[in-house]
């Protein structure tokens, strides 16, 4: 009777999982399949001299150009702000007593609960009063308050197991407070940085809700890419389009790989450190 709730629960397990996955690979695949459909039929392009597939239209394309940059400006920027404001708060946190504690991280993490049209008008309207035009600047600001937030919590559960006693040994020994960031609590959680850069990145560089409403007359290349979706039911994906998603998705999957690799040549020694 064991052997057989053991049986139904894998069962159910593994359809779930399937499901999971197809839910995760489905959408790719709709994306990926009108670029490649479209690569296989590229067109011979006379005014460029020889066979023009979708792929290299999107780096001869000014828009989708100036819409990557942007994209790219915006998660680079989302990354310098939400990192330091993450690791105050999360430090501040840490060292405060129960109640207080309790307050400040209700207080910091509200900005995760709003949605995120909400905080693109908010700091639209808020820039408009004080006569600031939108831009990449103001896009980056209204996402940051979101991604640091979402830093914050990576590295309270980073911090979280780390003994306090340690830093008040250090300083009692005549550490400073530098020092004791530098040689005790960095350590612990550049890893967690890492992690948290790659998210607010992430977060940054493919948010649409928030910093569409911030831009202004700057473009971005979610806003590039969704202006080019087809309007109707029966048209046809723009080839240009699904040639940037597919850059995309294998610059991601490049990322991936490349950390996973790097994670496996970690020697003990390393992960007894961290």
């Amino acid at each position: 009777m064991h052997d057989q709730g053991d049986g139904a629960a894998r069962l159910i397990l593994n359809l779930y999982l399937s499901l999971f996955l197809l839910w995760l690979i489905l959408p790719v695949v709709a994306l990926l399949w009108p670029a490649f459909d479209a690569i296989a039929g590229a067109s011979f392009d006379a005014t460029a001299g020889g066979w023009a597939p979708p792929v290299a239209a999107v780096f001869a394309d000014a828009g989708s150009m100036r819409g990557l940059l942007g994209s790219l400006a915006v998660g680079l920027a989302v990354v310098a702000l939400s990192l330091p404001l993450g690791l105050a708060g999360a430090l501040a946190i840490h060292r405060l007593g129960d109640r207080a504690a309790g307050l400040l991280f209700a207080v910091l993490v509200a900005p995760i609960l709003v949605p995120g049209v909400v905080q693109g008008l908010a700091a639209s309207l808020a820039a408009s009063e004080v006569g600031i035009d939108g831009g990449l600047v103001l896009a980056a600001l209204a996402r940051s308050s979101q991604t640091a937030a979402c830093a914050m919590l990576l590295f309270l559960a980073r911090l979280d197991p780390l003994d306090p006693r340690l830093e008040q040994a250090a300083i009692d020994l005549g550490a400073s407070r530098g020092l004791v960031m530098r040689r005790i609590l960095w350590p612990h959680l550049a890893p967690t940085a890492v992690v948290a850069g790659l998210v607010a990145f992430v977060q940054g560089f493919g948010d649409h809700d928030t910093i569409a409403l911030a831009l202004g007359g700057e473009r971005t290349l979610v806003g590039d890419l969704v202006a080019r979706l087809p309007e109707g039911a029966g048209a046809g994906a723009d080839p240009r389009a699904a040639a940037t998603g597919v850059l995309v998705v294998a610059v991601t999957l490049a990322v991936v790989l490349l950390w996973l690799r790097l994670r496996h040549r970690e020697t003990p020694l390393d992960a007894a450190r961290r």
